[in-house]
């Protein structure tokens, strides 16, 4: 058994229209807590059914039955998951928190090692990476998609000037006060979030590292690396060209 850390863990999932993927993802969260859950002082595991119109929310009621620490956010609109995670961090209180994405790609055991330059306080925020040489990629992305990912990624590290290989994993996790704070300051609704998320952690002087996980490619991603691609490099555009040319908190809107 993992040893006590004396923290509380808040784990958020965004979800738009998960019935299918969200089940095996709940099963493993909950078999996590039921294992190393003594590690935590206490756990809130916060779905956020972002206006979903197929049985997510339904699944999600029912499994609250046999899952004490699960809680649901619903509302009927679909926002996006920009607006999903900062609805879903807004209700959290752990001295950890940490959101992944409904398909779980990144095994949520991933979060112990991910979690331990926060505990020791040595960083604020780490990234899931798929791209640095610890990551193991166990079902890896289609050809055309991994191309696009390498593409955007590099087109990013231009624009931003950030150091890291993999900015859109969708693993991450923080010291809770941090993800309270960036999360209030965020007016990304989109896919960009993550990259609005490094770039105000980093201007805030923030401690930001990135460290490899495991990762399996799931099919029928939500992400288009084409049409969204698009969006999220618009995006960072325009986040850099606020941060230049403005003294003022820079948080432009997604196009």
């Amino acid at each position: 058994m993992e040893n006590a850390t004396g923290k509380s863990l808040s784990i958020v999932i965004p979800a738009y229209d998960e019935e299918l993927r969200l089940p095996s993802t709940l099963r493993d969260v909950k078999e996590y807590l039921r294992t190393v859950g003594a590690k935590w002082e206490k756990a809130e595991v916060i779905v956020v059914a972002d206006g979903c119109s197929d049985g997510t929310e339904k699944l999600v009621s029912e499994t609250r039955s046999e899952f004490p620490e699960l809680k649901l956010v619903a509302y009927p609109e679909n926002k996006g998951k920009g607006h999903a995670l900062k609805v879903g961090v807004a209700e959290t209180t752990g001295d950890i928190v940490t959101f992944a994405d409904a398909d779980g790609a990144t095994p949520i055991g991933e979060l112990d090692h991910l979690a331990d330059p926060i505990l020791a306080n040595s960083a604020d925020m780490i990234i899931a990476s798929r791209r640095t040489p610890d990551a193991k990629l166990a079902v890896s992305q289609p050809f055309h998609r991994r191309l696009l990912g390498n593409a955007f990624s590099l087109a990013v590290r231009i624009i931003l000037g950030v150091p890291f290989l993999d900015t859109q994993c969708g693993f991450k996790v923080f010291r809770g006060s941090v993800a309270r704070e960036l999360f209030a300051a965020s007016e990304c609704a989109g896919f960009a979030i993550d990259i609005e998320l490094i770039h105000t952690a980093l201007k805030r002087g923030y401690l930001v590292e990135e460290r490899g996980v495991e990762w399996h490619d799931v099919p029928e991603s939500k992400v288009n690396p084409l049409r969204d691609g698009v969006k999220m490099l618009a995006f960072a555009i325009a986040l850099s060209l606020s941060s230049r040319f403005s003294s003022a908190p820079h948080r432009p809107r997604l196009p």
